[in-house]
C-alpha cells in the first residue's frame, strides 16, 4: 500500500497529465472525472488503461488502490483547483460561460509544476 504522500505524488502527476491534450490525458482525466462524479463526467471505461503508457496507467492504479478504501474527494486532498482545471480542458461544454469562468478563476491557483515529486517516472 501506498504512503499517503506517494499517494498524494501520484494524484498531482496525474492531474499535470491531465492538463495535456494527448490521448493518454484525456484517459487519465476521464478516470479523474469519474472518481468526482461519474454521472455528470462520464465513467471511465477500464479498456481505457490499454491505452496508457505504463507511467500513466501505473499512477492510476496506485490513485485508485489507495483511494479505494477512502470515501473522499479532491476537496479533502486540496486538488479541487485542479479539478476544475481538468473539467475546463475536457468537459467545459457541460458548464455555462459564467461558470467556466468562476472555474478558470480557481483554476489559475494550481501551480505550473508539480508540487509533490517524490517519484516521477
Amino acid at each position: 500500500m501506498l504512503s499517503h504522500d506517494e499517494f498524494i505524488s501520484a494524484l498531482e502527476r496525474c492531474f499535470y497529465r491531465a492538463f495535456r491534450d494527448t490521448g493518454g490525458s484525456e484517459r487519465v482525466a476521464n478516470f479523474l472525472l469519474a472518481w468526482e462524479n461519474a454521472p455528470q463526467f462520464g465513467g471511465f471505461d477500464i479498456r481505457d488503461m490499454w491505452g496508457l503508457d505504463v507511467n500513466y496507467s501505473r499512477d492510476v492504479i496506485d490513485v485508485f488502490e489507495y483511494m479505494s478504501d477512502k470515501p473522499y474527494y479532491f476537496n479533502n486532498y486540496g486538488f479541487t483547483p485542479h479539478l476544475r482545471k481538468v473539467i475546463l480542458q475536457w468537459r467545459r461544454k457541460l458548464y455555462s460561460d459564467d461558470v467556466l469562468e468562476e472555474f478558470r478563476q480557481v483554476a489559475e491557483k494550481v501551480p505550473i509544476q508539480p508540487i509533490y515529486q517524490l517519484s516521477i517516472y
